[in-house]
């Protein structure tokens, strides 16, 4: 079974940048629509609170969307292309919510 030096090297680059910058190797993206959903599920939850969970969330998005938009000429994935605008789409609707 022959192994595709490549994949190995970039692989091996990926987790050692990872490791360095202290991150898990998973992403914890979905981490902030657990904490959005709780916000608006549950009861007695002031409505500033809420406002500024939607807020800090929203912000987030942006600065994910601004940093993939900034790395996205590496890549020929399609997916990665459109993400800056689904994260804007999503952070314009939270602050929308926000403001209610």
């Amino acid at each position: 079974m022959e192994v595709d030096d490549y994949k190995l090297r970039n692989s091996a680059r990926e987790a050692s940048s990872y490791e360095a910058l202290g991150w898990p190797k998973q992403s914890r993206c979905g981490d902030i629509a657990v904490l959005v959903t709780a916000a608006s599920v549950a009861d007695g939850v002031a409505a500033d609170v809420r406002a500024w969970v939607y807020r800090s969330a929203a912000a987030l998005l942006i600065a994910l969307g601004a940093l993939t938009l900034a790395t996205r000429a590496r890549t020929r994935v399609v997916w990665f292309k459109i993400c800056p605008v689904m994260l804007a789409g999503s952070a314009i609707l939270l602050l929308l919510a926000s403001f209610q």
